[in-house]
């Protein structure tokens, strides 16, 4: 019933063509590629004008913010039961239609030429991982005439929302190999002699975004990590004394965890740790 379920959705996403342009959370994602790939290269110039037009246009306070949220919240939400995902959306539907629509389009409209005007029409080409997503949440809250259209976009979601987070991850992140990470991680493997894992990827996107919320979810982000990591290593155990002596001392780094800097000297530590913890998942 659920792969049926998936086929009518893919079909019916196929169908509903609307303007990407005026999908609040594609234009931020677009920015946020172009700001990655503007980091990857080394080209500051690009990444200050890139970060002045998203804190311009994206700032708390603004309704391109607020719109932006409602899709935040639907997409990264998980684990949710049924009912209370249905509920979500529902919720978020009202938010948006109570929205000043007028507003809303006038601020996408003056985004856009900001785009257009300081980086380009390319900036709207860039791959998003979660194009398909983000489509499928804009047709929601704007909501679908056609009833079958409207039930099975909802359900998927619905379905989405209800997914544990490790599995939700996984899907998110599978296409970030395409995108210009890679430059990234050709650099950390030069340094480092090791390439970036899918686990390592999200904390660096995380670490090139961090300035929007001026690091708030980055933070957040962080701190979830690293307690992840610290319950990981208190529930390692080995024959070998080498390893579980440097076990504990890396266990010591934690202990004050909260007030570490969050700076690029953190970030790859973090990286570092993260690629401890699979090798010792992994049973390396």
């Amino acid at each position: 019933m659920c792969n049926v379920l998936s086929t009518e959705w893919k079909n019916e996403m196929i169908k509903m063509k609307y303007n990407k342009k005026r999908n609040t959370a594609f234009l931020y994602e677009a920015l946020v590629r172009e700001l990655t790939k503007a980091s990857v290269d080394n080209d500051p110039d690009k990444a200050n004008t890139i970060t002045a037009v998203i804190k311009e246009h994206f700032k708390k306070g603004t309704v391109l913010y607020q719109e932006l949220k409602l899709y935040k919240n639907l997409l990264e939400t998980s684990g949710l039961e049924p009912h209370l995902a249905d509920r979500l959306i529902q919720e978020s539907k009202f938010s948006y239609m109570m929205m000043d629509r007028k507003s809303v389009f006038n601020s996408q409209t003056n985004l856009m030429y900001a785009v257009n005007k300081h980086l380009g029409s390319g900036t709207y080409s860039n791959f998003i991982p979660n194009y398909k997503e983000l489509g499928a949440i804009h047709n929601i809250l704007q909501g679908v005439e056609d009833t079958k259209s409207r039930v099975l976009l909802e359900h998927t979601l619905v379905e989405r929302l209800s997914t544990k987070g490790e599995e939700k991850e996984s899907k998110d992140y599978k296409h970030l190999d395409n995108l210009s990470y890679r430059q990234f991680v050709k650099r950390f493997n030069t340094e480092y002699g090791s390439m970036l894992s899918e686990g390592q990827k999200v904390i660096v996107s995380k670490f090139i975004t961090s300035f929007i919320d001026e690091g708030a979810e980055y933070r957040y982000f962080i701190y979830e990590k690293l307690n992840e990591c610290k319950q990981a290593l208190e529930k390692f155990s080995s024959e070998n004394p080498t390893i579980t002596e440097g076990v504990e001392t890396i266990m010591e780094k934690f202990n004050n965890f909260t007030n570490i800097p969050l700076n690029e000297e953190t970030l790859l530590e973090v990286l570092k740790l993260q690629s401890l913890i699979e090798e010792l998942n992994n049973g390396d």
